[in-house]
């Protein structure tokens, strides 16, 4: 009884303790905002407003978003989203990880996100059911990140103690599939943020100009491209599917595109001056086209050779290719099955992301800021599949043409050798006792 209770109170902690540093972190920030704005403004000051837009900024992050006055923001921050994740795995780590904290854990966390709806003028968007499902599930997601390193490892022991375990080769083949999908995610990720530091170069002046236009001073201007940082992800996943050709949209009065971007009374907010002209350079296109097959064609080339991946190469060179072998053809087998599962888990958690970028600024022309997700998954699922398939099947084709090879030569061989033999067979017979008695 006493170690439930411990384990029950320690996933208390674990979310108490989270929840506390991430709200003490947002509030100083938006306090610290809010005073400096007052200060440059000269007006009212704005401070009493600070822990309901802490309350309704927490809830934004869990996907939750609100409305105040004229303004609806549902976009969630995804590095803050990153952030309270990060934070609460780490102190479920530290207090230790049971079923008993996860009930509990998540029964404060609830009764956080319900007690967490800001008032003032701030009204949430979504119902206080829908608010505790997503709080929920980003409870669950944090909690399942934290066990799963020590869940696997308890996992793998298990199987290999097991009566019936699952095969060596699949569990190899799923860690290496899993494996290939990080890197996937990371290149893509990488591929976004650097267009995003393109755009800062290339549009720096747009921004400082609306910057002017809203009158804010040297403080503000800091600050807000410190908030900024908040929604970076989201600009990310914008930049990569506008550099993948599926462009993304600003609601009904704006979208960008590799071929074009046209703008209609955006509002003057400064992150808009980031986004970018369409390209003119029809080459340049068709390279920044290719950059999800070229990348998926890399890493997938890099697995099939690598001998702790799929091993594809070591396997050709230790088997040959003098004769067909089964053990070759499950080799191929396998890693067309790693390498579509690769694709399967890339493809999964790049829907996830675009869905969780998009959101909303408004409820009329700016009702929808981000992708379409049909355009966008159809660039990827066309550039990841045809750079990913691509090696195996150039592989199998030239591994098909040197078995054919090697097996036309030595059937010549064999038919060379048989002709070489009938004529002293021949001769033999010749030369037999019943040829001469005749």
């Amino acid at each position: 009884m006493k170690s439930h209770l411990s384990r029950s109170m320690k996933g208390l902690y674990a979310a108490a303790a989270a929840l506390a540093i991430f709200a003490v972190a947002v509030g100083a920030f938006i306090a610290l905002t809010l005073l400096l704005v007052s200060m440059e403004g000269g007006g009212p000051s704005l401070s009493s407003q600070a822990v309901s837009l802490t309350q309704a900024i927490i809830l934004l992050a869990e996907g939750s978003g609100f409305t105040a006055g004229a303004l609806t923001l549902t976009i969630m921050p995804l590095t803050l989203t990153v952030l309270l994740i990060a934070l609460l795995v780490t102190c479920i780590r530290h207090f230790g990880i049971s079923w008993e904290g996860l009930c509990a854990g998540g029964v404060l966390w609830l009764l956080a996100g319900l007690l967490l709806q800001p008032g003032m003028g701030i009204i949430p968007v979504d119902t206080t059911f829908m608010i505790e499902i997503k709080t929920g599930a980003v409870y669950l997601v944090a909690y399942a990140f934290a066990w799963c390193k020590e869940g696997l490892r308890s996992w793998a022991a298990d199987q290999a103690d097991a009566q019936h375990p699952i095969p060596q080769r699949f569990i190899h083949l799923g860690h290496q599939a899993l494996r290939l999908a990080c890197y996937t995610l990371e290149s893509l990720g990488a591929v976004g943020f650097m267009t995003v530091l393109v755009w800062v170069v290339l549009y720096h002046d747009s921004v400082a100009r609306l910057f002017t236009l809203a009158g804010m001073g040297t403080s503000s201007r800091v600050l807000m491209c410190i908030a900024s940082l908040a929604w970076l992800p989201n600009m990310m996943l914008w930049a990569l599917s506008w550099v993948c050709g599926g462009g993304f949209y600003v609601g009904d009065l704006a979208s960008f595109t590799l071929w074009s971007g046209h703008a209609q009374a955006l509002p003057s907010l400064p992150m808009f001056g980031l986004f970018p002209d369409p390209v003119a350079n029809a080459s340049m296109r068709v390279v920044l086209l290719l950059i999800p097959a070229v990348l998926a064609g890399v890493l997938a080339l890099t697995a099939l050779c690598k001998r702790q991946a799929f091993g594809l190469l070591s396997a050709l060179r230790e088997q040959g290719l003098a004769r067909l072998d089964l053990k070759l053809v499950r080799v191929f087998l396998d890693s067309l099955i790693g390498l579509a599962a690769s694709v399967a888990l890339s493809l999964v958690a790049l829907l996830l992301a675009l869905l969780c970028s998009n959101g909303a600024l408004g409820q009329h022309r700016l009702a929808h800021l981000g992708v379409n997700l049909s355009e966008s998954m159809g660039v990827f699922v066309r550039g990841m599949c045809m750079g990913t398939f691509v090696p195996w099947f150039a592989a199998l084709c030239i591994a098909a043409l040197i078995l054919t090879y090697n097996l036309t030569q030595a059937a010549v061989s064999r038919r060379a050798e048989l002709v070489s033999t009938m004529p002293s067979q021949e001769a033999d017979a010749d030369h037999s006792p019943g040829s001469s008695s005749s």
